[in-house]
């Protein structure tokens, strides 16, 4: 089994302090259109944020980050902690067009300290 964690701790200094997940694109929130591609793929889903009110109305357990202010990584650290005896998909908030196939290909890769995918690369390369 494979967790998924969404990253929400970020201050968005360059779109004002705007919650990213919250922003709608395409008529939806981000967050909404994460959830609709990894609820199906995924039994265990955390939202990671240093502000748990804006995010109350989903229905998921929310986390904040174990070294606050240390950007992505402090986030990361937290999902991986919660997910100790778990792999985990990390996945940023503000990502509004997840595509389901590569998330499962994350999801079912083989066992990795670390899998990132890369445009343009090969399959099995890089």
């Amino acid at each position: 089994m494979t967790a998924a964690a969404i990253l929400a701790g970020g201050r968005a200094t360059r779109l004002g302090g705007a919650l990213k997940p919250l922003l709608v694109v395409g008529g939806q929130r981000i967050i909404d259109r994460q959830l609709a591609v990894l609820r199906p793929l995924f039994d265990q889903i955390v939202l990671i944020t240093n502000d748990p009110a804006p995010f109350a109305d989903l229905d998921l357990p929310l986390l904040p980050d174990r070294q606050p202010g240390k950007g992505p990584l402090a986030g990361i650290d937290a999902a991986l902690a919660h997910f100790a005896a778990l792999p985990v998909v990390c996945l940023a908030g503000d990502l509004p067009f997840l595509n389901p196939a590569l998330v499962q290909h994350l999801r079912d890769a083989p066992p990795a300290l670390a899998l990132v995918p890369r445009r343009g690369v090969a399959r099995g390369r890089g």
